[in-house]
């Protein structure tokens, strides 16, 4: 998954729930806890209409009442059982800040009579220790979390006095935007225009001349406006509101900046527009709108011959990303087994488990060969959409015959995917919860490369030699998923262990394990010159890979060395060498790169421009990990605390 916030940084120095909430990792490192609960299994309704509120609290909460009002809610009093709301409802519990979160936790895990909807836990305004443990233990109670104080983050600088009322207003608009419900706009006064702008924004603000105003009250309100603003971050916020008209205006904008083409790209409904942006030199530009393209041409405006070759171009992109793209969309147009068949043996692991699952949504016979072999991959996760793939075509002897031997598989997930198929009892997979190091040490020799996978991630920061080892090991796995895993544990690691272990991981047949280990030099800042000229000029197929690319820049940026001459820079890693300040860049600089250069002369950006970063980060997001909506993992769909915080790998599909 792709992370713009990434380079701010280093300018600047489907599970199933289970459940009770898993044991609390104490000695595995805060990194480790961290990416636990990114990974903690969610209770999410399978919904796709528009949404409705109820908040629960305790009745005499003032904070409560204030947020219930600005979502348009009564409070409801809160019983301490878990809500069960019907479909299309959120149970939103609002916890006081400093309350008890073992009791919270033991309420809202029960089992039995669980409703149809989601259930949120909006944490209060507690101090910063309490919100770590109820942000780190809550989800795998199958709830959302949202930290109401952390999302103010994006409008005050750290440290800064923060109104009292601002913390259940700021939740509220968060809540707002994760469902697309109705914000009530808060009446009086906060005492800072650009929290004024953004809780209790007035028509008057628009005109303001402090572009965070203008910007905020413009968001908040849903109010685009008819002609573009001069200055970007107005003009991206109209871009994700505007019609047709206005976002034709804006990309008629003289050098717009890739933020905005990206907004424009994914919002357009002119395919001429969207297609020339798939050969932007931006990399953002580029997915965004290959994603955007696929989807016209799977959709409304499918049977067009002109999109049908603009799709099939993108097959033979230099982007993995661009490529797993164009697998989604052939596997919705009609004639396209032979290109997916090709994307089905890519080197990239994303590519080719997306065109598995292709070939098996095109509903064409003719692509049951290539899904057999892909039941053969070296890659579980492949193998796994290989089964799905073939679900279509359980009937045909071949294909059952395929899948009775997938029922075999060492991988859980493979065999759940095969027995689906064949209309079998489906077993269920749970995600290891090891209560300490031992124990996940002893879960990286299970046979099932998943649990394998998952182990990995609880031995980071690990000060233990014995689970270094493990990890030395699980870094020659046969599966890639695990390979991956393990190499990004032992990028924590900075002794000469860890160096060894990330340079071999460069070698790597999968581009992903590579992207992996150079995000891992990033964050070490120790890349190798050496090590990245070999990389740079070594293996043509990851040396093409424009993701590969741009990861070995940004990691020799943060190491302090200049770029190598693979390629042209485009915005993400231009920035990364300007905030180094090993470039001086010329001409127009795009946004991105002017937050860079003044990190690099000592001005580092806002929190309101972090913010602004963040929700365009949010899309780009989106559009990097996911195609089709209901590829989108629970936990990645429920409502999570806003603080900008790096996403988990894979890092495509």
């Amino acid at each position: 998954m792709f992370r713009l916030l990434v380079l701010l940084a280093a300018c600047s120095a489907d599970t199933q729930p289970t459940g009770a909430p898993g044991p609390v990792v104490t000695d595995a490192g805060a990194e480790a806890r961290a990416q636990a609960a990114r990974g903690a299994p969610m209770k999410v309704a399978p919904w796709s209409g528009p949404w409705s509120v109820v908040v629960y609290a305790e009745p005499a909460s003032a904070e409560a009442a204030l947020f219930a009002k600005a979502l348009g809610a009564a409070v409801t009093p809160w019983d301490h059982t878990r809500p069960q709301p019907p479909a299309g409802t959120a149970a939103l519990v609002w916890v006081d800040g400093g309350a008890p979160v073992g009791p919270v936790i033991a309420a809202l895990g029960q089992q039995s009579g669980r409703g149809a909807g989601e259930v949120d836990v909006i944490l209060g305004g507690g101090d910063a220790a309490w919100t770590a443990q109820a942000v780190d233990r809550m989800p795998w109670s199958g709830v959302g979390v949202l930290a109401a104080r952390a999302a103010l983050d994006w409008w005050v600088e750290p440290g800064s006095d923060v109104p009292p009322l601002a913390v259940p207003l700021g939740g509220a608009r968060e809540v707002a935007d994760h469902y697309d419900v109705a914000y009530v706009p808060y009446a009086g006064s906060l005492g800072d225009p650009v929290l004024d702008a953004a809780l209790a924004p007035t028509p008057a603000m628009f005109a303001a001349s402090d572009v965070r105003v203008r910007t905020e009250s413009r968001r908040s309100l849903r109010d685009a406006g008819s002609a573009p603003d001069p200055e970007l971050p107005v003009q991206l916020v109209q871009a994700a509101f505007g019609d047709q008209a206005l976002l034709s205006a804006l990309a008629a904008t003289k050098g717009p900046d890739p933020l905005l083409k990206a907004r424009i790209a994914d919002r357009s409904d002119d395919a001429q527009l969207v297609s020339g942006y798939t050969s932007d030199p931006s990399s953002v530009v580029r997915v965004v709108a290959a994603d955007r393209l696929v989807h016209m041409a799977a959709g409304e405006l499918r049977g067009s011959d002109a999109l049908r070759t603009q799709v099939g171009a993108l097959a033979s992109s230099p982007d993995a990303y661009v490529r797993w793209k164009a697998a989604w969309g052939l596997g919705r147009l009609p004639g396209s087994v032979g290109l997916l068949e090709r994307l089905a043996a890519d080197v990239d692991v994303d590519v080719r488990r997306e065109a598995a699952h292709s070939l098996g949504k095109l509903g064409d016979p003719a692509g049951v060969p290539a899904l057999l072999k892909a039941l053969g991959d070296p890659n579980s996760f492949v193998r796994r959409w290989a089964a799905d793939g073939l679900g279509p075509y359980a009937a045909r002897p071949e294909a059952a015959a395929g899948l009775g031997s997938a029922m075999h598989d060492p991988a859980q997930m493979v065999v759940m995917s095969a027995a689906k198929a064949l209309h079998r009892e489906v077993p269920i997979w749970h995600p290891p919860h090891p209560a300490g190091v031992e124990e996940a040490i002893r879960l990286l020799q299970d046979d099932d490369p998943t649990t394998r996978k998952d182990a990995c991630k609880f031995l980071a920061h690990a000060d233990d030699d014995a689970a270094q080892d493990a990890l030395l090991v699980a870094a020659k796995d046969s599966d890639s998923e695990v390979r991956k895993s393990a190499y990004e544990a032992l990028g924590w690691d900075t002794g000469p262990r860890g160096t060894g272990a990330l340079v071999a991981a460069l070698q790597d047949v999968d581009p992903d394990v590579v992207v992996t280990a150079l995000d891992a030099f990033r964050r070490r800042r120790d890349l190798p010159r050496e090590v990245a000229r070999s990389l740079a000029r070594g293996d043509s197929v990851l040396a093409a890979d424009a993701e590969v690319r741009l990861r070995l820049d940004e990691a020799l940026a943060a190491a302090g060395s200049p770029p190598e001459s693979v390629g042209p820079l485009d915005e993400r890693g231009l920035a990364a060498f300007v905030g180094g300040g090993l470039l001086q860049p010329g001409g127009e600089l795009t946004w991105l790169v002017q937050l860079a250069r003044g990190t690099a002369e000592g001005h580092p950006p806002s929190a309101w421009q972090r913010g602004v970063l963040a929700r365009e980060d949010l899309l780009v997001h989106l559009r990097f990990s996911w195609t089709d909506e209901a590829d989108r993992v629970a936990s990645h769909r429920a409502l999570r605390a806003p603080v900008i915080r790096e996403y988990g790998h894979p890092d495509r599909g």
